[in-house]
């Protein structure tokens, strides 16, 4: 079975799966005795052409004395159940943990690895999550942690303590921008993705849309911003402030913002009152997805193009949102990785003691020119 078909990704090529069979094999090596004329760099560069096509291999790699079975090239597992459970703050309504939560099983799958994902019922409960993080400290089976850490101080002691009694935290999605015992951080950098796109905002997509440069000292702008008391929503909120007055736009004054949902169907209403109550509006800036302020405008009966709308993920109203040109563009962060890598981290971690380390998994700006891939792999894309 080839890497790519477990992933399910197509013509899209894993260097990390690719790298891991590569390694796996020559870990194999090290512990046979390799016949003479089969050479290491022979099995490297055959695999490099077929990657997983163990079918294939097996005579080459029958040369070695190494057996493959049908299954696949076996992974060495822990002598006891290797447990990794993910916690994260969002919601069980939330589209973008679904996919997450797709990348943490398919992981589970291919790895000998155990654990459960912890969703809260409603968008961002710290306290239910600290609660979580707490029961999992105390429990002896739990190897390593997943968590999202969205506030910047209250999950300092459990995470210290779990990391005190050598269970290993690797941040999730949001990462705790103060000092914090966690050893990796796997997600999106947030500031930088949110002034990357405020800026492309600027030079692109608001004067190919509107047809003029935006006029910083008039322009108004409406900023919905979900959960904006987590620490990745304030990161979000500064890269779009920071880049905003860095151009002469007076946050203060031409920013409308206001809490929203994450789910685009709940998203809607406030959507539609915050564009009705502020019609000279011509730019939104969503801190989140914002399939809400698509749906808003096809209510008020508004055309693409109305607004210059922008947001951040990718989820199917998104994709939809931009297919019908009421979306500019979205920023990317790879849900899918971020369930699937903290599962191999934490394997190579326990197995070969390998180092747990940052993995920064999006800022891809996606728009109606590059939105087909979320067509052909909705589950991998988010």
């Amino acid at each position: 079975m080839r890497a790519n078909n477990l992933l399910k990704l197509g013509r899209t090529k894993i260097v990390l799966a690719s790298a891991l069979m590569v390694a796996l094999v020559l870990g194999g090596f090290a512990a046979t005795a390799v016949a003479a004329d089969v050479t290491e760099s022979e099995v490297v560069d055959y695999l490099k052409a077929e990657v997983g096509s163990w079918a294939n291999a097996e005579p080459l790699l029958s040369k070695a004395d190494i057996n493959v079975p049908e299954a696949g090239f076996p992974l060495p597992a822990p002598e006891e159940d290797f447990i990794v459970p993910l916690v994260c703050h969002g919601g069980e309504g939330n589209p973008f943990w679904n996919t997450v939560e797709y990348g943490y099983e398919t992981a589970k799958k291919m790895f000998p690895v155990k654990g459960t994902m912890y969703r809260p019922a409603t968008e961002f409960e710290p306290r239910w999550q600290q609660n979580i993080l707490v029961e999992l400290s105390a429990r002896k089976d739990v190897d390593t942690v997943a968590t999202t850490l969205p506030h910047p101080t209250m999950f300092d002691e459990v995470v210290q303590d779990l990391e005190n009694q050598g269970k290993t935290v690797i941040a999730v999605n949001s990462d705790d921008d103060t000092e914090n015992a966690r050893s990796a951080y796997i997600g999106q950098a947030g500031y930088d993705a949110a002034y990357q796109m405020a800026k492309a905002v600027w030079n692109k997509y608001y004067p190919e849309t509107m047809g003029y440069e935006p006029d910083p000292e008039t322009i108004q702008i409406i900023m919905p911003e979900g959960a904006p008391g987590a620490g990745w929503c304030q990161e979000r909120i500064k890269g779009f402030k920071d880049f905003l007055e860095e151009v002469g736009v007076d946050t203060n004054k031409q920013v409308y913002e206001y809490k929203t949902a994450m789910n685009p169907t709940a998203q809607k209403p406030n959507a539609m009152s915050a564009i009705q109550s502020h019609p000279d509006a011509t730019l939104v800036l969503a801190t989140q997805t914002c399939g809400g302020t698509y749906l808003a405008m096809k209510e008020l009966g508004m055309e693409p193009g109305e607004i210059v709308v922008v947001g951040h993920d990718l989820i199917e109203k998104l994709v939809e949102g931009i297919d019908e040109g009421y979306i500019q563009a979205t920023v990317d962060q790879q849900p899918f990785l971020q369930g699937f890598y903290p599962v191999v981290e934490a394997y190579f971690h326990e197995m070969f003691n390998m180092t747990v380390y940052n993995i920064y998994t999006g800022g891809k700006q996606i728009s109606k020119e590059d939105v087909e891939i979320a067509h052909e792999f909705p589950k991998i894309i988010g």
